[in-house]
């Protein structure tokens, strides 16, 4: 007879104590929302000729701190740079302040061609072992290995942002094996998938403790919608009983009673599947009702549409496509993992950016189509559409290709546009000018010859050491050496290009934008900066 399990509650899991003891967040939310760019720019400008949508600019001094819609920000192209192919820039009219659209992409800063990069992550979560793409792609393992770190993050960073508020039906959790070299202890690959839709809402390794379901299942709750009650099925392993009940209650005061009593929900169901093994095959399947009714419990899967039956299949599925398509877990390998952070990053490319939920259809998730297709010959219209598992769970509209994961940009390490800290009275400094200065001076400064390039940097470092001690003059502005060295670079590196007929440069007011101007005639220069001609 099976042993009785008492429940659990928020009290006895470590990430909700630690949650209540730290309070709620600091973030304080801006009433105050940035006018749009087109309202409060002039006629003049650069004009917006690149599609800037979902772009934003990270700068946290900017009135468009991370803004994605292209009707309110102020980013505009500002041409393109790259040896090998090209690459977008743009910059903020707002800040003038200029910004690649690879930053906050995995494809930041690194040299090598963005096709190779794609197609070198796309094998690796196909499951081509790293030492096959070295001898294939004659790349070096280390460099394979630090995209693969990169791409890692931005999975991550991915799954934080798209799997929140989730409406999950049927819940299976289960934990799968992993052969780490350098771990301490065995390490298990915690999952739980929904039956219905096929995502992967948690993905989590650690050892097999209750402390580590007691992580699971907060997370889990995390990125439930709020009032979402699935319905659970695992393995036989206590420690979810204990992790459940203890996330899915409340706390209730009976009448006349002092102190509160926590209690599972009511819409509250779990089960359990045990399978009995003897030398190492299945002898036995055993279901058990561990809370709730189970005419209720198959109640509420038929009525997610599906079979109603007590099971772990899905998530059991899960585990043999994670073992096919990550290199690192399959078995009787070679390469192996070497280090528990290799096989995450490994796993979170794989789950949440390049191919599981957004790129690869699932044979079992398909949409009628509102006007069948007709096929060649006496084939039958095609009536379904295949889905991928976000767009069954409704996180995306449409497939991704592998392309998009690695060009999308990440915000999610900051605060969302609506989500300011204290960032409305901050006080700021009017130095954007300067950096238009600086900005000119170093566009001249690769027109000119080698001699007169060495001459404006001489020219800055000779005037670097009088200006050096301008912060403590009472100076207006926040930094005045990049000022006064842009200033000098602007100087010597206009005056050359003139000289060589190539352009001329008219400074205007700090309000209005620094204009070029084609002409063979001498350079004019108006500062107003700091009030000084």
């Amino acid at each position: 007879m099976p042993r009785v399990m008492k429940p659990r509650s928020e009290k006895d899991c470590p990430q909700c104590r630690k949650a209540r003891e730290s309070g709620e967040s600091s973030r304080i939310v801006c009433s105050h929302m940035s006018t749009p760019w087109t309202e409060k720019k002039s006629r003049r400008g650069r004009k917006k000729t690149v599609c800037t949508q979902h772009q934003f600019y990270s700068n946290y001094d900017c009135d468009y701190y991370l803004i994605t819609d292209d009707k309110i920000h102020a980013l505009v192209g500002c041409g393109k740079h790259g040896k090998y192919e090209d690459i977008q820039d743009l910059i903020c009219q707002a800040c003038r302040k200029k910004l690649t659209i690879r930053k906050h992409t995995l494809l930041y800063r690194l040299k090598t061609d963005s096709k190779i990069v794609r197609l070198a992550l796309h094998f690796l979560a196909m499951g081509v072992d790293v030492s096959a793409l070295e001898e294939v792609m004659a790349i070096r393992e280390s460099t394979l290995r630090t995209w693969l770190v990169r791409s890692g993050v931005q999975g991550r960073k991915l799954h934080e942002r798209f799997f929140t508020g989730l409406e999950l039906v049927h819940v299976q959790l289960d934990e799968l094996w992993a052969n780490v070299k350098q771990a301490e202890q065995a390490v298990w690959v915690w999952g739980v998938c929904d039956a219905k839709t096929k995502v992967v809402p948690v993905m989590q390794l650690g050892s097999r403790t209750q402390e580590m379901a007691y992580s699971v299942v907060h997370e889990l709750k995390s990125k439930l919608k709020v009032g979402c009650v699935p319905v659970f099925s695992t393995d036989g392993l206590a420690h979810y009983f204990y992790a459940l009940t203890a996330h899915f209650g409340e706390w209730v005061r009976a009448e006349g009673e002092k102190k509160s009593v926590w209690l599972v929900l009511s819409n509250f169901f779990y089960a359990q599947v045990i399978k009995h093994q003897r030398k190492y095959r299945l002898v036995d399947v055993e279901q058990r009702q561990i809370w709730g009714l189970p005419e209720d419990y198959r109640r509420l899967l038929k009525a997610g549409g599906l079979s109603g039956n007590i099971n772990t299949s899905f998530v059991e599925r899960i585990n043999l496509t994670i073992r096919q398509s990550v290199s690192k877990l399959t078995r009787r390998t070679w390469g192996t993992a070497q280090y528990t952070t290799e096989l995450s990053e490994h796993l979170y490319w794989w789950l949440a950016a390049s191919r599981y939920h957004f790129s690869r259809c699932h044979e079992s998730l398909r949409m009628r189509m509102e006007e069948p297709i007709a096929r060649k010959g006496k084939q039958r219209a095609k009536e379904y559409r295949k889905m991928t598992p976000a767009v069954a769970a409704g996180l995306t509209s449409r497939r991704w290709s592998v392309n998009v994961p690695v060009s999308a940009r990440d915000g999610t390490d900051q605060l969302s546009a609506a989500v300011r800290l204290g960032n409305a009275g901050k006080t700021r400094y009017s130095w954007t000018d300067s950096a238009q200065v600086f900005s000119l001076g170093r566009r001249l400064y690769t027109k000119t010859r080698p001699v007169e390039r060495v001459l404006i940097i001489h020219y800055g470092l000779w005037l670097y050491p009088f200006f050096s001690a301008a912060d403590n003059e009472g100076c207006p502005f926040n930094k005045p050496r990049p000022l006064l060295i842009g200033s000098a670079m602007f100087f010597v590196g206009a005056l050359s290009a003139s000289i060589h007929d190539e352009v001329g440069v008219t400074a205007t007011t700090p309000d209005q934008p620094i204009v070029r101007e084609t002409s063979s005639a001498a350079v004019a220069y108006k500062f107003h900066d700091a009030g000084q001609g």
